[in-house]
């Protein structure tokens, strides 16, 4: 492997493991899909679930990583259009949660 995406690799995988919105999206998230009634332990299907998660990620990631960077490369005014295309899904997602706070009120 090159020196350089070796590195970024490193990188990739510190950022990613010190980030406490990954703690927080396990903690959240993971919870709803483990059952205390099954045969697993609890704790043991969260560990699984995370797992699998983990693995998923590093092969999806780096591809979309690299597909990106390419894309990106040859077509700059490309980053412009998601940067925009990610603002208004943000917005978006904000307004759905206010919503549905308004609605359990």
């Amino acid at each position: 492997m090159d020196h350089r995406v070796s590195r970024a690799v490193r990188q990739g995988v510190g950022v990613s493991a010190l980030n406490p919105k990954s703690l927080l999206f396990f903690l959240a998230f993971l919870p709803q899909f483990a059952h205390r009634s099954a045969p697993w332990p609890f704790g043991l299907q969260l560990a699984v679930l995370g797992a699998v998660w983990i693995v998923l990620a590093a092969g999806f990631y780096p591809v979309l990583g690299f597909t990106l960077q390419r894309t990106l490369t040859h077509h700059p005014g490309m980053a412009r259009v998601l940067t925009r295309i990610a603002g208004i899904a943000m917005i978006l997602a904000g307004v759905g949660l206010l919503g549905e706070q308004a609605l359990h009120m």
